[in-house]
């Protein structure tokens, strides 16, 4: 993850950086990536992006990747209170609110998109080894669990992370 450094830059230079690695990330696919080519686009130092970045590009896919799954988690939120916390309905809800935002221009839909198609293996890792753990419990909690065959945090946890990644 991006060290202390990073979150000390300002909003302004960080805001660089990270437009300039999802244009990078979203123009090639995750081996082709060029950490030269996201420092020229950003304008700063090569020395000063490691002392952001302990992992060079591994760390810097994975903060944008947070970015996507917070993204994820809003729109499987607002999906989950229309369709009155039924999880199996969710998906639907949440399936029209991408087609509906698609025809928007939004930015992080559209990056989100592009960084799906080139790099399906690296997000499907990513995704696969955070597990059920990293969807919001906040989020579950929500969930009305009577039609599912247990009702437990965990297994709630999973049926939805299962369909978020489904979604994905």
């Amino acid at each position: 993850m991006p060290t202390g450094t990073f979150f000390r830059l300002s909003e302004e230079k960080r805001g660089r950086l990270i437009d300039a690695a999802w244009e990078e990330f979203t123009r090639v696919p995750y081996g082709d990536v060029s950490i030269n080519r996201i420092i020229q686009a950003a304008g700063i130092p090569r020395g000063s992006f490691y002392q952001y970045f302990e992992n060079k590009k591994e760390d810097l896919l994975a903060y944008m990747l947070e970015g996507v799954a917070q993204f994820f988690d809003d729109l499987f939120t607002h999906a989950l209170q229309n369709a009155q916390g039924d999880v199996f309905a969710v998906i639907l809800q949440a399936y029209d609110g991408l087609v509906f935002r698609r025809n928007e221009a939004d930015e992080n839909l559209i990056r989100c998109i592009k960084l799906f198609r080139l790099n399906p293996e690296v997000i499907m890792h990513n995704v696969i080894s955070q597990g059920p753990d990293r969807f919001p419990l906040s989020i579950a909690a929500k969930v009305d669990t009577t039609g599912l065959r247990q009702r437990d945090e965990a297994f709630t946890r999973q049926v939805c992370s299962l369909l978020l990644f489904a979604l994905g």
